[in-house]
Parts: structure tokens; C-alpha cells; sequence
């Protein structure tokens, strides 16, 4: 599985949802004077968690990059770190205060790292949450709420763990709410609508006013599938444009877009489905996905790639993506992903 999250290279990226529907810098700055060039589009940067390498790759200025190169710009790996990814990571950025968030399944921890901009090397974390769980899979960050989401699909039970002040928080602090829910996987925050989706294998839960949850007590307000299936295993959600991509893990695993996912319960026949041309791109283990400016980004862990579907919102069928990011710190595969804009 892989982990990946892109901030602006150069400056400090306005935290946003994987719609992309926060204005941009561009959106408010001043015209600029006649004749002028454009202002050059943000580098990015892609952090990736990887299987079986203990580390973390980080690949600058992902819209320049060639992408015939592997491996990232910078590593962070090394006995410090603490980092042994036995299997599934997940992976958050904070980049307002710079901080790069990384938990693995089996230690009950998240390591917390400041400068995640310009992080590289064996370096210690610079602050270490317990939280207890017995299989962490997938962690969001709200950056406008200050909250941080574990999920722990230990089976017994299955419950997100939810922080409060995430910018700040270490140690053995406690959890302001638990949430019992029947699996968890992969989550997705829409922050300008507080709403928190977690894929559940079997459907997506929707919990609406997500940053107000406390206490124990907490259940979805709805749930949705594009079809009937035991493994939705990733959710992103294209606030601007109010769709769901929801991924599916399976031999030949697909990527459905879910209209009016705001509102979205029941069964709800998708307007498109996404799957690899060839054997190497099949989306054969689909556990994430992100949406970010129309772009579409997901993984393959057996290749070690992060493929790129742009624009997403034409994407349909066995199309081709339009970029795949070369993983170069181990061969055998990429753990998680997370995109920062």
C-alpha cells in the first residue's frame, strides 16, 4: 500500500480538502500587470510511506518532475525514526505548521515531525502519540479543526479514535471521542462541510458535523456503495464537484465515481468506473485515493507507483494514467498516500 501527501513547494500551502475547493493564492491575489507572465503553478511535494523500506519518500515539486527518475528527493528512514512499516501506514500533513504525521498499524503510535518541508535523514520524531490501537489503517487530519482521526480496525473492537488540538498532541492523551463502527479503513475529511467519510469495506459512513463529535455515542448519519462489496477500501471526496471516489480492492480492483455524495445513502449507481489497461496499472489493490484540483491519485503497491489520473473528471473505463511516480526505496511496495496542494 502507499501514503502520499503534496504540499506547495516554496511556500506554505492553504490547508484544503481533497475537493480542492479552497481558493488558491492565485485566486486572490492582485491581477497581475499587463504583459506579465503567469505565475508559475505550485511544485507539490508527495510524501509516501513504504512497504517493507521503513521509511518515508518525499518527491519535491511533483509538476515539474520527470517522471522517467526514482525515488524520491528526500528520505526519512533510519533507526531514529522508529519507522519499520510491516504493513499498512497512514500518513497526514499539517502544512500551515509544517508537521508530518505517520502511524503504523501494529505499534499504536503516530509519529509527529516538524519541518515536514524540509525533513530528510534519520531523524527522531519530535513527538510521539500513543494511542493504543491494535491496527491502525487510515489517519486524517483536520487542519481547520485541529483534529486528528486514527482509525483501528482491530475487529475488537472497530472504533476511530478522534484528537483534539492535533497540532499539539503527544503522549498518552485521550481520545474527545471514540467512534464503534463495523470496519475501517481509509478516511476523508471535507472540512468545509465538517463531514468525515471512512471506508467500512462494505459501504461508506458519512458523519456529518464531524468536528462536533464527543464521547462514545457517535453513529453515521447514512451510509452509501456504488455496488455490493466487502472490500471499499478507499474514499476521497471532490468537495467542488460533490462526487465520491471510492476505491475497491480485487483482482482487478476499480475506482467508482459517486455523484451527489453529500447526500448519498443506500445504493447509488456510479456515473463512471475507472480500472487499469494493463496488467502492470490494474488497480489490484486500490486502498486509497485522493482527489485533489481534478486530479486523481491512487496506487498500485505491487509496481511501487503512484498513478495519476488528470483530469479526473473525464476519467472512465480502462483509461490510461496520465503520470506514475516511481518509488525507489524498496521494489516490492508502496504503503499509503496522502496529497497536500
Amino acid at each position: 500500500m502507499l501514503l502520499m501527501t503534496l504540499a506547495a513547494c516554496g511556500s506554505v500551502a492553504v490547508p484544503g480538502t481533497d475537493g480542492g475547493d479552497r481558493p488558491d493564492a492565485a485566486s486572490t491575489a492582485p491581477d497581475a500587470a499587463p504583459g506579465a507572465p503567469d505565475a508559475a503553478p505550485p511544485c507539490g511535494t508527495l510524501y509516501v510511506t513504504n512497504f517493507g523500506g521503513g521509511g518515508v519518500e518525499i518527491f519535491d515539486c511533483l509538476a515539474t518532475r520527470d517522471d522517467t527518475r526514482v525515488g524520491g528527493d528526500r528520505v526519512l528512514a533510519g533507526a531514529a525514526t522508529g519507522l519499520t512499516f510491516g504493513e499498512y501506514a497512514g500518513i497526514a500533513v499539517d502544512p500551515g505548521r509544517d508537521l508530518l504525521y505517520v502511524s503504523e498499524h501494529g505499534d499504536g503510535t503516530v509519529r509527529i515531525w516538524e519541518h515536514a518541508s524540509t525533513i530528510s535523514g534519520d531523524v527522531a520524531p519530535d513527538r510521539v502519540l500513543t494511542t493504543g490501537a491494535g491496527y491502525q489503517q487510515g489517519l486524517a487530519l483536520d487542519v481547520t479543526h485541529d483534529r486528528l482521526y486514527v482509525a483501528d480496525d482491530n475487529f475488537n473492537p472497530n472504533q476511530i479514535l478522534v484528537y483534539a488540538g492535533a497540532h499539539a498532541v503527544s503522549g498518552a492523551a485521550t481520545p474527545v471521542a471514540v467512534i464503534s463502527i463495523a470496519d475501517s479503513f481509509q478516511l476523508s475529511i471535507d472540512e468545509v462541510h465538517d463531514r468525515l467519510y471512512v471506508a467500512m469495506g462494505t459501504a461508506v459512513a458519512v458523519y456529518d458535523g464531524a468536528s462536533t463529535i464527543t464521547g462514545t455515542g457517535a453513529t453515521a448519519a447514512r451510509t452509501f456503495a456504488p455496488a455490493t462489496s466487502t472490500n471499499f477500501q478507499g474514499v476521497a471526496i471532490d468537495v467542488a464537484h460533490d462526487v465520491a471516489y471510492v476505491s475497491e480492492r480485487a483482482a482487478a480492483g476499480t475506482i467508482y465515481a459517486v455523484p451527489g455524495a453529500s447526500t448519498a445513502s443506500g445504493t447509488v449507481a456510479p456515473t463512471r468506473t475507472i480500472v487499469g489497461t494493463t496488467a502492470s496499472e490494474h488497480l489490484t489493490t486500490a486502498e486509497q485515493v485522493q482527489i485533489v484540483d481534478d486530479r486523481l491519485y491512487t496506487v498500485n503497491d505491487s509496481a511501487s507507483r503512484v498513478w495519476i489520473y488528470d483530469p479526473a473528471s473525464a476519467a472512465s473505463g480502462a483509461v490510461a494514467p496520465a503520470r506514475a511516480i516511481l518509488l525507489g526505496l524498496h521494489a516490492g511496495q508502496a504503503d499509503g498516500f496522502l496529497f497536500v496542494p
